[in-house]
C-alpha cells in the first residue's frame, strides 16, 4: 500500500479504489478547513495539535488520541500547536468495510454509533 502525502490524495485514492488508503502528515500540510467526504476517517494524532472540530463538537486530544469520524460528518483541525504537528489519516470507503465485516463483527459500528453526550 502506498503511503499518501496529503489528506486530499488519500481520500481520492480510498474513492477511486474503493478500499482504503492512508496518509502520513507532518506540520508541512496545511490542515483542510471543514470538509466533509464519501469515506470513513480514522485520524491517529502522534504529536501536536490540539482540538478537533467532529460536527459541530470540539474535542481536545493529545499524542495517540484517535477519531472515528463517519462519512458525511463535517470536520476540521480548529486549534494547532506550533510544535511539529504528526498524525495519520486512514480513508476507507464504507462499503469495502461491509464486505469486511460479518454478522458477528459489524466494523462499520464504531462509525456509526458515538456517544451523543455533551462532553
Amino acid at each position: 500500500m502506498k503511503i499518501c502525502n496529503s489528506c486530499k490524495t488519500a481520500i481520492q485514492s480510498c474513492l477511486d479504489t474503493q478500499t482504503f488508503a492512508a496518509a502520513h502528515l507532518y506540520n508541512d500540510e496545511k490542515p483542510m478547513a471543514i470538509h466533509i467526504h464519501d469515506c470513513y476517517e480514522i485520524y491517529f494524532s502522534i504529536s501536536g495539535g490540539k482540538q478537533f472540530l467532529i460536527d459541530n463538537r470540539f474535542y481536545d486530544f493529545s499524542p495517540g488520541d484517535i477519531f472515528f469520524i463517519n462519512q458525511y460528518e463535517s470536520h476540521y483541525l480548529s486549534q494547532i500547536d506550533s510544535v511539529t504537528h504528526e498524525r495519520i489519516v486512514l480513508s476507507i470507503y464504507p462499503d469495502y468495510l461491509k464486505k469486511c465485516s460479518s454478522p458477528q463483527t459489524d466494523l462499520n459500528y464504531c462509525f456509526s454509533c458515538r456517544d451523543t453526550a455533551a462532553s
